[in-house]
């Protein structure tokens, strides 16, 4: 979880985004991280799912130091931040 964690936080970095970013715990019987994003200052969270195997892809990658596992992350952040952005 702890790399998922810095992992996003990179992707938000990486884009200049000032989103705060929390654990909102394990849905074992589907396999996923819950995770809350919002815009600094926003009221509502949006709750993000991100399965064991997208994590277990991460941590592969970053024992072998592969960086082309960020791809992982913006497949899922992007939409959500493009939407978010946009006032959807």
């Amino acid at each position: 979880m702890q790399l998922l964690r810095e992992k996003i936080q990179k992707y938000f970095r990486s884009r200049e985004l000032n989103w705060e970013l929390a654990d909102r715990g394990i849905n074992q019987l589907r396999c996923q991280y819950r995770i809350g994003l919002r815009p600094a200052g926003a009221p509502e969270w949006i709750e993000v799912a991100i399965h064991f195997q997208v994590a277990e892809r991460l941590r592969k990658g970053a024992a072998e130091g592969a960086e082309g596992n960020d791809a992982e992350i913006r497949k899922v952040l992007d939409p959500i931040v493009s939407q978010a952005l946009s006032g959807g």
